[in-house]
């Protein structure tokens, strides 16, 4: 696919705005992968809740997203806090990916994948946590990694 890239200046364009237009003859793969990176570049800080504090933190700051007792949690290298989305609401976050119901990693936060002959994949993160890749999301997960060329190893 070859990409075109034109720039345009138009002063009715307000300041703080930019207008991105992606013309193609059909809606491939890859015009949705552009247009889902292109919304990601603004979405780049969540809503987070620490007691009665409310602030804004940076995604890539966060080691993994995670429930427990019916609330949704996330964790970064020196606190945990509270979100108030849903965890399907957080799951298409770029460099994120969804390991088990109840756990979202941060894929730039991994600093391996522990894989026994039984075909069970644990996630070790940079602190050291240890979260389990459910069976059911072991192919999603060697997917993504292939698509990001990150690691892929046939026949484990």
């Amino acid at each position: 696919m070859k990409i075109k890239i034109v720039k345009q200046i138009d002063d009715n364009i307000q300041d703080n705005e930019i207008k991105v237009v992606i013309k193609s003859n059909k809606e491939t793969e890859k015009v949705k992968e552009i247009i889902k990176h292109i919304e990601n570049l603004n979405n780049d800080k969540i809503l987070v809740h620490k007691g009665y504090e409310g602030f804004f933190i940076n995604y890539k700051d966060i080691l993994l997203f995670y429930s427990e007792n019916k609330n949704n949690y996330c964790r970064t290298k020196k606190e945990v806090y509270q979100v108030k989305n849903k965890l399907y609401e957080l799951e298409n976050i770029e460099d994120f990916i969804r390991i088990s119901k109840k756990c979202i990693v941060n894929i730039n936060m991994v600093k391996c994948f522990d894989m026994s002959k039984t075909g069970k994949i644990t996630v070790v993160l940079n602190d050291g946590t240890e979260e389990n890749v459910s069976r059911r999301r072991i192919g999603n997960l060697l997917k993504y990694l292939e698509s990001r060329s990150i690691w892929w190893e046939k026949g484990y």
